[in-house]
């Protein structure tokens, strides 16, 4: 990720995480959040 280090720490901060070493693996993390849930456009017609 190409995030300068203030933005690295906010987004850490935003997701709970106590450092930013995860950070790199957030797009691994994240590749099945389509499954978890509903069809995200779903709601938003509502």
């Amino acid at each position: 990720m190409l995030m300068d280090k203030t933005t690295q720490e906010k987004l850490a901060i935003s997701l709970t995480a106590e450092s930013t070493e995860l950070l790199p693996f957030l797009p691994y993390l994240l590749q099945d959040i389509w499954e978890l849930g509903t069809n995200p456009l779903i709601p938003l017609h509502f």
